[in-house]
Parts: structure tokens; sequence; C-alpha cells
């Protein structure tokens, strides 16, 4: 679970400097601009009011020479097997609104597509659009810091519940047949299941089935890997409770 800015319908990653160097337009009544550097000064602040003395670093990109950009800054939080991440999108075209997005999960493309596991929001350039952008940040990130105690809770419980091998993979097959994972999904959950590619996930327990599931969820459209990140979590915590040992034969 991470971050991931794409570039690949004419975008360029580049510096916060040239982020910063793109003419600004002019306001008019209809329309208020909103720096791409003023908005991740900003987006930049809360991030260090909610998670003091946290480290994160940015990805910037910049498409139509400038007049749309994309960023993605990563959080190293208290935990290494999951994090936090923050997406923001703006234009100085009007081609798209502000967009902010956060979660253990992020996805920012240049293709417009923006979307976050705990929060996605966007708001258009028009009349007073700053002070309502300020609102969306600061809420957006309280939410985002609600939704990593909660992820960090879930994850933890599901570290708690053990599972043996056999009875991973029948929740897999119940996964296949409830379509949660497709055919191709299930061959490299099922992989991942058996053999590990990291050996952090080598316990037999549900948290190192579901890390099988969100490996495999990276195969499939890159745009819809959001909607099938929230389709695991809530596969495996249904009304907020983490499966047990006899889901399968539930």
């Amino acid at each position: 679970m991470a971050g991931t800015l794409m570039l690949h319908c004419g975008g360029e990653q580049v510096t916060f400097e040239q982020l910063a160097a793109v003419e600004v337009p002019e306001r008019t009544s209809s329309y208020c601009p909103v720096p791409h550097a003023d908005l991740t000064r900003l987006t930049q602040d809360r991030i260090v009011k909610e998670y003091p003395g946290v480290e994160f670093e940015w990805e910037f990109g910049l498409n139509r020479e400038g007049q749309q950009m994309f960023a993605v800054a990563q959080l190293r939080l208290d935990r290494e097997d999951f994090g936090q991440s923050i997406a923001l999108r703006n234009s100085y075209d009007k081609s798209l609104s502000v967009g902010f997005a956060s979660g253990a999960s992020v996805f920012c493309c240049d293709n417009l597509a923006l979307s976050g596991s705990s929060v996605t929001t966007f708001r258009k350039h028009t009349t007073n659009a700053w002070d309502d952008i300020r609102r969306m940040i600061f809420t957006g990130m309280v939410d985002t810091q609600d939704h990593y105690d909660r992820m960090k809770l879930e994850l933890c419980n599901m570290q708690n519940v053990g599972m043996n091998t056999d009875r991973g993979y029948e929740v897999i097959g119940r996964a296949l047949g409830h379509g949660v994972l497709t055919p191709t999904q299930g061959s490299v959950a099922i992989k991942e299941w058996r053999k590990p590619s990291h050996e952090e996930f080598e316990e037999r327990n549900v948290y190192s089935l579901y890390n099988a599931f969100t490996e495999a969820g990276k195969h499939g459209r890159a745009g819809g890997f959001m909607d099938r990140y929230t389709g695991y979590h809530d596969f495996f915590v249904p009304n907020g409770e983490v499966i047990d040992v006899d889901y399968a034969l539930a």
C-alpha cells in the first residue's frame, strides 16, 4: 500500500522549483487561480502540524507545459508495512478542479484520475475557492489521521488471527466465487500466499493473506486499483470486524 504518481499521458516529473516557476494566470470575476506552489505549501504545513516529526517525501509532475500539476507525498510513519500518502492535483487552464486525496493507498495520474483509500475531495476554481480549499485540506488531514489510526488497529487485529495455509486457499476461493478477485488476481494471490514476496508476510495469519490480496490487486486496470483495494478491505473487515479462521466455511 503506497502512494502512486503515474505520468503516462504527456506529463513529466519535476522539482518543486520547476513547479513554482510556472506562471500563475490572472484572477477574474468567476475564476480564482490556485498557485501550484501555494497549494503544496498549504498541504505540507498541515502534514507537519498533524504528523510532527514525521519524515515525508514529495513527487511532482507537470503536464500541458505546467498547466496541470500532480503531486504525491509519502509519509514515513511508525509502521514499515503500511504508511500514509497525500495526493494533489491542480490546473491553470480550467481543465480540472483542485483535488486532494489521502490514505494508506492513493493514486494520482496525469490522465486526471485521483483517488485515496481514506479521503478524496475536489473544489472548482470559482470565487472564494481558497477559503474552501483551506478547509478541505484541514478537514482531509484530520480524517486522514483518523483513518490511519483505524487502519493500524485493524491490521494489528489481522496479525492476531492465525490462519493455516489450506484455510487461506479456501478464503481465496471464496473471494473468486464472489468476484472480489479475478482469475488472474486469484492466481497471484495463491502464489503470494504460498510463498510471499516479502519475508514479513511468511507468518500464517489473516494479515499475510490480506497482503496476498493487495499484491494481486496490482494486476488489473491501473485506475481501478483503489476500488479493488477498498473491496479487499471490506472483504477482510466486514462490518468493522476482522474475519476469523472459520470465515471460509460460514
